[in-house]
């Protein structure tokens, strides 16, 4: 099993969906998608997610983030 990137970054799901973890996320992330379709395009929705709902969304692609 893959393990839960701690850095700080945007991650994207195999699913297209968007994980944000802050620096002071403290286990914390902010989950961003796509509620549904509208002439103009999607509409986003986000919620703070626990990790463990993150791992239901592995693997992540890390699309931004600090590099140390």
């Amino acid at each position: 099993m893959a393990l839960i990137p701690s850095e700080v970054g945007v991650y994207e799901a195999a699913d297209g969906d968007l994980l944000v973890r802050f620096e002071t996320g403290g286990g914390e992330w902010l989950h961003v998608c796509d509620l549904f379709m509208t002439d103009f395009g999607p509409v986003k929705g986000c919620e703070f997610i626990e990790a463990d709902s993150v791992a239901e969304r592995m693997p992540l692609k890390c699309i931004s983030g600090r590099v140390e």
